[in-house]
């Protein structure tokens, strides 16, 4: 049976060229003016709340001025900012990656923000950096720290199908202390965070953001065993993290269908509890502690939080990104 050359110029043609239109240069330069104005009225803002002292904490872009094969999206965890991500993200892009690093609603302007934003304004920021990666990038990755973390393996869900990675650096999907889930019914209050203000974090941890998480956490239900994610998954943890439970994070990295890697910091002396179904997708770096925030950091110009050890993280992640391709498990 012959096929009219209209039906195949639809079938084939079109979509083709509708791909190229995506990743053209023109679409390329339109994705980075439209993300750069973003950024631009989030520094106003900065400038405004904060009288620039919180500029450091503003998002930013790394792009290679012209149409990638792989872009990606990094995320902040709560109270922090774009600034934990830059060194994972010049990681990146130094492998050909652009990379989008948003703000999270709520940081980078003033403790009481966090008191107000709601998941849903998470998510639409998210959202908006995934669809400029798009523009960027043939091959969209995605990273989070902590409940960036959480909101990496949400958009991976979202756009499932259509994501090439997701790297998670103690990501917050369980929570160590029950009492977490008491911040929603004190939403208003603040806590101490970590040490004094800086301008990369809050000194303080508003309920109502940890609040927010808590929702998060719930509404992605993830239980070790249940096809979350069906993309490669990189995991980096600590077993130092007093804020997320590592060994549960493991066992659902572990049991999703795709192929993944996880680099752990332990204890030292042979002293670690943490257990691993398959070695051969484990590095282990005996160290110091390292604490959960600290792990993205190879420096750190504004307080002494950082990875010593970031050359171990540096070379799992480049091994992952170069990584033979395997099929689903």
């Amino acid at each position: 049976m012959k096929i009219p050359i209209k039906i195949l110029f639809f079938l084939f043609i079109m979509p083709l060229s509708a791909s190229a239109q995506i990743h053209s240069p023109a679409n390329y330069r339109a994705s980075v003016d439209r993300f750069n104005r973003h950024i631009a009225d989030q520094v106003a803002q900065i400038t405004q709340t904060s009288g620039g002292f919180r500029l450091p904490s503003s998002p930013f872009l790394m792009v290679h001025g012209k149409p990638v094969e792989h872009s990606i999206v990094l995320m902040h965890g709560l109270s922090d900012s774009p600034y934990f991500m830059r060194d994972v993200a010049k990681l990146f892009y130094d492998q050909g990656y652009d990379v989008v690093a948003p703000l999270m609603p709520g940081n980078g302007t003033r403790m009481e923000d966090l008191g107000k934003v709601s998941l849903e304004d998470w998510k639409q920021e998210v959202s908006f950096a995934y669809e400029t990666a798009q523009g960027l990038g043939k091959k969209v990755s995605l990273g989070g720290m902590s409940a960036g973390g959480a909101l990496a393996v949400w958009a991976g869900r979202k756009y499932s199908g259509d994501v090439e990675a997701v790297y998670l650096f103690s990501p917050a999907l369980f929570f160590e202390h029950w009492v977490t889930r008491l911040t929603c019914l004190r939403p208003q209050h603040l806590l101490p965070n970590r040490g004094s203000e800086v301008p990369i974090r809050y000194s303080k941890i508003s309920n109502n953001g940890t609040c927010q998480l808590v929702h998060l956490v719930d509404e992605l239900d993830l239980q070790p065993g249940h096809v979350s994610l069906a993309c490669p998954i990189f995991l980096c943890v600590t077993e130092y993290d007093d804020v997320i439970n590592v060994q549960r994070t493991i066992y659902w990295v572990e049991s999703q269908p795709g192929d993944h890697r996880i680099l752990a910091y332990v204890k030292e002396g042979g002293k670690s509890d943490l257990e691993f179904a398959d070695p051969d997708h484990e590095t282990l770096v005996p160290t110091q502690p390292i604490k959960h925030a600290q792990i993205v950091l190879r420096s750190n110009a504004f307080d002494d939080e950082f990875n010593p050890k970031f050359g171990d993280l540096e070379n799992s992640m480049i091994g992952f990104i170069h990584r033979p391709t395997t099929t689903a498990r």
